[in-house]
């Protein structure tokens, strides 16, 4: 993710948080079923952060911790980009 990006996905979405009541309601409860399944791992998660850049949330201290980029897992079509399937190995 490069730092253009990241700022354009940060303004975006507080600009659609702040024009729309339910998307907010619905961001707040995606974030706490999130916060639920990380604290259940008690597992780390990255949040994208408007000043520190990404960062990674201790679900139990919620302590904040910086982090680079390409030190997170990657999910969905965004894995084969590390891990390519089996056939284009």
């Amino acid at each position: 993710m490069t730092e253009t990006y990241r700022k354009q996905y940060i303004e975006t979405y507080d600009q659609l948080l702040a024009l729309w009541d339910d998307e907010f309601e619905s961001y707040a409860d995606y974030s706490a079923a999130m916060r639920q399944q990380f604290c259940r791992a008690e597992t780390a998660h990255p949040i994208p952060s408007p000043q520190r850049g990404p960062v990674l949330l201790s679900p139990v201290s919620e302590r904040l911790r910086r982090t680079r980029p390409e030190s997170l897992p990657r999910f969905g079509p965004y894995r084969m980009v590390m891990e390519p399937p089996e056939n284009l190995r």
